[in-house]
């Protein structure tokens, strides 16, 4: 069991560490935590809206499909990905992680 990825009917659920300012964008997956770095600073939601444009262009989903739902003020953030399936997302996290 992933503690960082689970599924609803709709869709998935994906939890993860942010960082901000982070000198490159990426993902990484260490002991089963994902983490996602981003350039945008915290503030004015800038880091925020980079995480759902790097999501969207990463795992291959449109932009309006991926929901903060928790966690928009946090670094700790909970992501909905609107007509996903675990394993499909699951498996482009793996690939693109350098963790």
């Amino acid at each position: 069991m992933n503690s960082w990825i689970s599924e609803r009917d709709d869709g998935v659920i994906l939890r993860f560490k942010a960082t901000p300012r982070s000198s490159r964008r990426r993902i990484a997956l260490v002991e089963d935590e994902l983490k996602i770095y981003v350039n945008s600073p915290a503030s004015d939601n800038l880091a925020n809206k980079e995480i759902i444009k790097y999501l969207a262009k990463t795992l291959d989903l449109k932009k309006q499909n991926i929901q903060i739902i928790t966690g928009e003020k946090n670094r700790q953030k909970s992501v909905f990905l609107a007509n996903s399936t675990l394993n499909t997302i699951k498996e482009k996290v793996i690939e693109v992680s350098d963790g």
